[in-house]
C-alpha cells in the first residue's frame, strides 16, 4: 500500500518520498539535505526500501564541485529507522535488490574522482577557447553533413582514415567507449558480450561477503525462482539457478526493470 519514489529539488537534491494516500498526491519526506536518493526497491522479506545515496561536494561560494560517491542505505518502515548497508570513497553502489531468502544484491562501479578546485579554475580560464572550438566543431560537422569534406582540409585524411569504432557514449552520466568495451568483452570470451565495463559488477552479500555474480551488468532483476535476468548494455540475459545463461533479446542499453 505504498509507493517510493524521489523528489527532485532545483535540479540538483533528490529525496526520497513515499506516497501513503494515492490517489491523493500527499507524501511524506524520508531524507534531506544536500543528497541525491535514487535506485528505490522494496525489500521481499520485511517493510523496508532499498535505495543509493550520494552528497554533494560544493565550494566556499556554493558552487557544486561533484556528486560524492553512492552509498547504499535502507528504510524500515515498522520501525522508522534509517541505516548505512554499504559505503566506500572509491565504489559507487546502486541498484540494491533483496531475493526471496532475503539476501542483498547489488550493482557496484569504480567512483570518478572528485572535480579539484584546482580543475575549476582550468576551466574558468579556458572557457572562451573551448566556446570558439565547439563552434568550430558545429561548423565542420555542419560541412560534413552537407558537403561530404571537413572545413580544414589538412584534417581531411586524417578524418576519413579515422577509426569508426571509437564511439563514446554516457551510460547513466559515466562516459564509456562502446566499441572499445565490446571488444574487450568479447576477447574475455563472453558469448554474448556488451558493451558495459566488466568493472561494473553485480554483486550478492554472502556471508558478509561480496561475491561477484557478473561482470559489465548495467540493470538486472530476481525473478522468484532466484533467476536473473540482466542487461549487459546490448543483450538482456537471463542467468539461471544452475549458472548457466541464455539470451532473452538483443537489444541496447535495456534498464529500470520492473518486477510484474
Amino acid at each position: 500500500n505504498k509507493v517510493a519514489a524521489t523528489v527532485g529539488y532545483g535540479g540538483a537534491e533528490k529525496h526520497l518520498v513515499v506516497f501513503n494516500n494515492l490517489p491523493a498526491s500527499d507524501y511524506i519526506e524520508l531524507t534531506d539535505g544536500d543528497t541525491v536518493e535514487e535506485y528505490i526497491s522494496f525489500s521481499k522479506k520485511s517493510d523496508k526500501i532499498f535505495f543509493s545515496t550520494a552528497g554533494y561536494s560544493r565550494t566556499q561560494n556554493g558552487q557544486i564541485v561533484a556528486l560524492g560517491p553512492r552509498s547504499i542505505a535502507s528504510y524500515d518502515f515498522s520501525e522508522n529507522k534509517m541505516e548505512d548497508m554499504v559505503t566506500s570513497e572509491h565504489y559507487d553502489y546502486i541498484r540494491a535488490k533483496e531475493d526471496i531468502k532475503g539476501n542483498i544484491y547489488y550493482i557496484k562501479r569504480p567512483y570518478h574522482e572528485k572535480v579539484s578546485n584546482t580543475d575549476i579554475l582550468k576551466d574558468i580560464v579556458f572557457f572562451p577557447f573551448r566556446i570558439i572550438k565547439a563552434i568550430a566543431g558545429m561548423l565542420n560537422f555542419f560541412s560534413m553533413m552537407f558537403g561530404g569534406e571537413p572545413l580544414n582540409s589538412r584534417r581531411n585524411m586524417a578524418t576519413k582514415t579515422k577509426q569508426k569504432s571509437e564511439k563514446d557514449i554516457f551510460v547513466e552520466g559515466n562516459m564509456v567507449n562502446a566499441d572499445k568495451i565490446l571488444k574487450e568483452n568479447n576477447s574475455k570470451g563472453e558469448k554474448y558480450p556488451g558493451i558495459i565495463p566488466r568493472s561494473w559488477e553485480l554483486i550478492k552479500i554472502e556471508n558478509n561477503k561480496e561475491v561477484v555474480i557478473k561482470k559489465g551488468v548495467l540493470d538486472y532483476m530476481i525473478c522468484e525462482d532466484n533467476s536473473i535476468i540482466y542487461s549487459n548494455g546490448s543483450h538482456v540475459l537471463k542467468i539461471n539457478k544452475d549458472g548457466k545463461e541464455s539470451l532473452v533479446a538483443k537489444t541496447k542499453l535495456a534498464c529500470n526493470f520492473i518486477e510484474i
